[in-house]
């Protein structure tokens, strides 16, 4: 290795600055990066598994940084109901678990931490009302829109109640 070269631990975090602070295991050995890499940095402390093969940054730091992680580990799905009403603000309760949509044919997310709820659409209903919304180092999530968060929760009111054991 030439000194001008960056070693792989600094070819990690810049991969790392480049995605956002979050980084799967299969774009580091497409980049010529070896796996035992990421376990040395999180013995040490640098890096926090998400999941199997999904790593963030370990100083990364958002308001958000629950959902931010369940959205990194399932891309696909939509942050729903609930968690979608906590992040609007238009809620005094926050909730415990990530609501995350799906459509109604999909495979739910495998998610240790943070505890993640999934609830099925159907394909329309799946597609109508995503928005992107901003997270840190100019990531963002895929989250239902006000409107369609508020008309969602208005639907499944009943459902909700029983999950939280409200009174209605």
């Amino acid at each position: 290795m030439t000194p001008n070269q960056p070693t792989a631990r600094q070819r990690v975090f810049a991969e790392l600055e480049r995605r956002g602070g979050y980084l799967r295991q299969q774009q580091l050995l497409e980049v010529g990066i070896a796996p035992h890499i990421l376990a040395k940095l999180v013995a040490e402390g640098r890096l926090i598994k998400v999941k199997r093969g999904l790593y963030r940054r370990a100083d990364l730091w958002t308001e958000h940084l629950s959902l931010a992680d369940a959205t990194a580990a399932a891309p696909k799905a939509v942050v729903c109901l609930l968690s979608a009403l906590d992040y609007y603000l238009l809620t005094t309760t926050t909730p415990w678990e990530i609501y995350l949509a799906i459509p109604r044919k999909a495979r739910p997310p495998h998610i240790d931490y943070p505890p993640v709820r999934t609830v099925r659409y159907g394909e329309r209903m799946f597609e109508y009302g995503i928005i992107q919304q901003p997270l840190a180092n100019g990531r963002t999530m895929r989250m239902y829109s006000r409107e369609k968060t508020l008309a969602d929760t208005f639907h499944s009111i009943t459902w909700l109640a029983a999950t939280w054991h409200w009174r209605l």
